[in-house]
């Protein structure tokens, strides 16, 4: 029944968007994951802090999001915090909410 439950509860993702505005260097963005990956819960701190879309305070599904960030959110379980994903809009990290 595992594989019923994305049917009936769509999987949800949080992002921060690092570097479309101004330029941030990898190592910064790698900075600041290895921050997440070692406390998630800073995630929104550090959201509403770098993020240059810290409007994006909803979740938001699969629907919409580029191949490469959706090849990724598809592997991904609850709780879990991506790589820093390289996209024209800039540098993302999406953890998965839901």
């Amino acid at each position: 029944a595992s594989n019923d439950q994305q049917s009936t509860t769509p999987a949800k993702f949080q992002r921060i968007l690092l570097g479309n505005s101004r330029d941030m260097p990898l190592a910064m963005a790698r900075d600041i994951l290895a921050a997440l990956r070692e406390d998630v819960s800073l995630f929104e701190m550090v959201r509403s802090r770098f993020s240059d879309a810290p409007s994006d305070e909803e979740p938001f599904d699969l629907d919409g999001l580029s191949e490469e960030l959706e090849a990724v959110a598809t592997a991904m379980a609850p709780g879990d915090v991506s790589d820093v994903i390289g996209t024209d809009s800039g540098m993302q990290i999406l953890m998965r909410v839901a």
